[in-house]
């Protein structure tokens, strides 16, 4: 596990002093989270590509679409 996905387990183990964490991570190191009850997950992919291998949270959102600029300019 490298160092980036075992900071994002550590500080999901322990509660917010308030509010909520948010984690944006790359396929291979959502990949490498464990199961962990009550965090919520949110996979996103291409259509191109299958879904992430991922245990089954209970609170699990999969969406697929594809992430292109048909104007040819990118966004700021």
């Amino acid at each position: 596990m490298n160092t980036r996905v075992k900071d994002v387990v550590s500080k999901l183990y322990r509660p917010p002093a308030q509010g909520r964490r948010i984690f944006a991570l790359g396929r291979g190191d959502a990949e490498r989270i464990p199961l962990i009850p009550g965090v919520a997950m949110i996979s996103i992919t291409a259509p191109e590509k299958g879904p992430a291998l991922l245990p089954e949270y209970e609170y699990l959102l999969r969406l697929s679409f594809a992430d292109v600029d048909f104007l040819g300019e990118l966004s700021a």
